[in-house]
């Protein structure tokens, strides 16, 4: 860290794992002082307090950056225009990712299931609805969209990136002919069913 870095409140927080779009500056604190021996080494004392940022603090901007920020886009896939009239519909519902009862290498195996499926069985175009609560909690501070506090076995923000990975896995293995997603909200979660 430079000296003018350690003046940018951004930066501390990034720096020590409180991105700024997530959490809010409360107090920062910085010390920061040089070695008698080598006049080179700079040392830092950082005092930090943060707290997570809620619902009604986070911006479309926060959000829009949430998203996009840490995500790498889905590739368009090529996929071969069939025509046999045949669809099949997938509905992942009550996975509630959060929880240890979700194992990702049994989501990933269903998933890799129903590609087999559909391509032994000629399948032109795939559904795929996420019927709510993928993810456990709706917010940073683990509640559902209606205020009831839940725990989960993850931090929020843990669980968000797993549940945005393992429906990006879902989508990217399906895609290899049209697919439509549809999403439907849960009881535990309203906007973080838009995974």
């Amino acid at each position: 860290m430079t000296s003018d870095q350690s003046k940018d409140p951004n930066y501390v927080m990034d720096a020590n794992g409180y991105p700024s779009d997530l959490w809010e500056l409360v107090n920062l604190r910085v010390n920061e002082w040089g070695s008698t021996t080598n006049p080179d080494n700079q040392y830092y004392q950082i005092r930090l307090t943060v707290k997570p940022k809620t619902i009604d603090g986070l911006s479309m901007d926060d959000i829009n950056q949430l998203m996009t920020s840490k995500r790498k886009p889905i590739k368009p896939i090529s996929y071969e225009a069939k025509q046999t009239n045949k669809s099949m519909a997938l509905m992942i519902t009550d996975k509630h990712v959060g929880l240890s009862i979700v194992n990702d290498e049994l989501f990933k195996q269903i998933i890799e299931q129903a590609r087999l499926d559909a391509i032994s069985n000629d399948v032109e175009h795939v559904y795929l609805y996420n019927l709510g609560d993928f993810p456990h909690v709706d917010n940073a501070s683990e509640t559902t969209d209606k205020g009831t506090r839940l725990k989960t076995e993850i931090s929020p923000y843990r669980m968000w990136d797993k549940a945005v990975e393992l429906m990006s896995y879902a989508i990217e293995r399906l895609s290899f002919v049209p697919l439509t997603f549809t999403w439907t909200q849960g009881n535990h979660s309203r906007l973080a069913s838009i995974v």
